[in-house]
């Protein structure tokens, strides 16, 4: 039997759901992620408090970030044969660049891949 989940951190099957969740709905969906959890908490002063306060934070740090991942997805069609995005037709990716689901992708991209200093 799995041992219950330490005080203060989410269940696995949350980072799960919101997945699913997310590949079924898109925006308004926040995937939850313990490293963006992390950086929310390094960067922004979050403490889990359960997916509502996560939901809050992240959405509060994407209005402050969104007018770089606008620019960053802007650029997107200009190197995408540098990226995963490499096979995607230039119609398609100029419209995914600005919905708002995909900037808020770039933006959890951004988090993930911004490294948070260890307390060690």
């Amino acid at each position: 039997m799995a041992s219950p989940p330490r005080r203060g951190t989410p269940r696995i099957p949350l980072s799960a759901a919101s997945k699913f969740m997310w590949i079924v709905f898109r925006s308004p969906v926040v995937i939850y992620d313990s490293t963006v959890s992390a950086w929310l908490s390094h960067y922004a002063g979050y403490n889990y408090g359960g997916y509502s306060s996560y939901y809050e934070v992240w959405h509060r740090e994407y209005e402050r970030f969104e007018p770089y991942v606008r620019v960053a997805c802007g650029e997107l069609p200009g190197i995408k044969r540098f990226t995963h995005a490499c096979d995607v037709s230039d119609n398609v990716l100029n419209k995914w660049t600005v919905r708002r689901w995909f900037m808020e992708r770039v933006f959890d991209h951004f988090m993930l891949n911004e490294p948070v200093p260890s307390n060690e």
